[in-house]
């Protein structure tokens, strides 16, 4: 059952959102939309069906021409801005660990998922500040503190120091009414994170025999590096999880599938009910 969306909830808001034409950008982007604010949004592609042609900049924001052009084009259309999110990141670096890393490949780490928000915060967070009010929302991830060395060392990194950044600049705008929070989201299913991986599974040489999908090392990767530390994943991979794997299952109670029995036992749990412990 979903909850009911209140159409007034953000009337009168001015939302610039990055990355929010695909995976969860999008759906953010819906949400506000659908909540009353006034959105903008921007990518390197085109915009999808769903969203208007005043709603979206074309730019890349690795790059500071890019955020510059954006955020110009944000106050051009908006007239301000009153909530800021910073959705774009992401990871295209080789599999093969540390080693594998070149310095280019921390430099586009570092450019889309830090400095796209410190470039972007710096241009618009002066028009909250003298608004006296605002919200800025960062996204980072959960492997900035469950890194995958494997493939994401660079990314886990970045994510790490946006979260850093974010703490000392909320401490810093804070007081003068912009509040800043960050949202360290697990696994989500998108195309993005399908890509990663493929990345994952070609680095690991899976063949396609060997595994019944690359969704399988996944699923590897979230029961070893997260279950450990989080047993309460297994509800959210219940409700992620590609539906053909699923069983039906009760908000009230909790994940109860067969696959996340599983995943829990990978990650080296003994089951009981819905109950994981480690010796």
């Amino acid at each position: 059952m979903m909850a009911r969306i209140d159409p007034e909830e953000f009337r009168g808001k001015r939302v610039v959102l990055t990355a929010g034409t695909k995976g969860a950008g999008a759906a953010t982007f819906q949400r506000f939309a659908a909540g009353g604010a006034r959105v903008i949004t921007t990518a390197r592609s085109g915009p999808p069906d769903f969203m208007a042609a005043e709603a979206f900049v074309a730019a890349d924001l690795s790059t500071a021409e890019g955020a510059s052009s954006f955020a110009a084009a944000a106050i051009d259309r908006l007239g301000g801005v009153d909530i800021l999110v910073h959705v774009v990141g992401g990871s295209s670096s080789p599999g093969g660990g540390f080693a594998a890393l070149e310095d280019r490949h921390w430099q586009q780490e570092l450019d889309i998922n830090l400095m796209s928000a410190v470039r972007l915060d710096r241009l618009l967070i002066p028009h909250m500040l003298a608004g006296g009010s605002g919200v800025v929302v960062h996204t980072g991830s959960i492997q900035r503190k469950l890194p995958l060395p494997d493939s994401t060392t660079a990314y886990a990194a970045a994510k790490a120091a946006l979260v850093t950044y974010s703490k000392a600049l909320s401490k810093e705008v804070g007081p003068k009414g912009v509040r800043v929070n960050v949202v360290s989201p697990g696994w989500i299913y998108t195309s993005a994170s399908d890509a990663l991986v493929k990345r994952i599974a070609a680095a690991a040489r899976i063949g396609r025999g060997r595994a019944s999908s690359m969704r399988w090392a996944a699923s590897r990767w979230v029961a070893r590096r997260s279950l450990r530390k989080w047993p309460s994943l297994s509800s959210f991979w219940h409700r992620t999880a590609p539906r053909r794997s699923m069983a039906p299952n009760s908000p009230s109670t909790g994940a109860r599938c067969q696959r996340c029995r599983v995943l829990a036992r990978q990650a080296g749990a003994r089951v009981r009910g819905r109950t994981y412990t480690w010796g």
